[in-house]
C-alpha cells in the first residue's frame, strides 16, 4: 500500500483533499484530530502542557485554543517547546 501525506498552509484544501479521499473509500489519517484528541484525553500531555503554560490552557470543556496560541506563537521559548 503507497502512503502519502497531505501538507499546506492554513485554507491550502487539505481537508477537502482528505474527504475527497475518504468518499473514493480510501484510508484517511487526520493528525489534526488525533492531535486534539490526545491533547484532550492524555493525561501526560494535559500534565505538560499545564505545567508550561499554566491553569488557562484547559477550560472546563477542553483545551483552550486561543489562550494556548497566545502562549506558544508570542513566544520563541514557548514556540520551540512544541
Amino acid at each position: 500500500m503507497k502512503k502519502i501525506g497531505i501538507t499546506g498552509s492554513i485554507g491550502a484544501g487539505k481537508s477537502i483533499v482528505s474527504k475527497f479521499l475518504k468518499t473514493m473509500h480510501y484510508p484517511v489519517y487526520d493528525s489534526d484530530y488525533w492531535a486534539k484528541y490526545l491533547m484532550n484525553n492524555n493525561a501526560d500531555i494535559r500534565h505538560a502542557l499545564t505545567s508550561r503554560f499554566g491553569e488557562n490552557t484547559y477550560t472546563n470543556i477542553g483545551l483552550n485554543k486561543s489562550f494556548l496560541a497566545e502562549q506558544i506563537f508570542n513566544n520563541k521559548d514557548n514556540l520551540a517547546f512544541v
